[in-house]
């Protein structure tokens, strides 16, 4: 079994990216990383790499001030209120859901601009979209459907099943 409050990066890894915290992506992977770090038994994870960073500059807290809270032995709970306590500036739900979601869809790959990512500058092959802690940032990267679009994309699919189920059944 996993002891999340002293994980050993030498023998498992962390936490997926996409499990959530108080509604912030990579928050859990972040924790295990720098207990672990803390412990030096990170093995080859780096705490501080890229998605660390863009959660440190959407809350605007210092990694350094992170870690040192996470030295303390803070349970995952109590770390959340800590964050929350030190988030600058202030979120909401909305906005920490939002960036999430932003985060979920950049993904560990393409954390670096790797060209074809959907973040990625063509020219440069780098990261167009940047994540400074503003109050009026918008971080969605795609529109979602309408209602009919959404629809019409069920019936399409749907249709399909059908067709197949029935050349399965035959």
């Amino acid at each position: 079994m996993i002891d999340y409050r002293q994980p050993d990066l030498t023998q498992h890894p962390p936490r997926s990216p996409r499990v959530r915290l108080g509604g912030f992506a990579h928050l859990p992977r972040l924790l295990d990383k720098a207990r672990a770090f803390a412990a030096g038994r990170h093995g080859l994870y780096v705490y501080g790499a890229m998605m660390d960073r863009h959660f440190f500059a959407f809350t605007g807290i210092d990694a350094a001030a992170f870690l040192e809270a996470v030295k303390t032995g803070k349970s995952d709970t109590e770390m959340l209120a800590w964050v929350m306590e030190h988030l600058s500036p202030a979120r909401t739900p909305a906005e920490i859901g939002q960036w999430s979601a932003w985060l979920e869809a950049l993904g560990p790959g393409s954390a670096k601009g790797t060209p074809g990512s959907p973040n990625a500058s063509p020219a440069t092959g780098r990261i167009a979209t940047t994540c400074a802690p503003t109050a009026n940032i918008s971080i969605s990267t795609t529109t979602p459907p309408s209602a009919a679009q959404a629809e019409a994309e069920y019936e399409s699919r749907r249709f399909k099943v059908e067709s197949l189920v029935g050349r399965w059944q035959a």
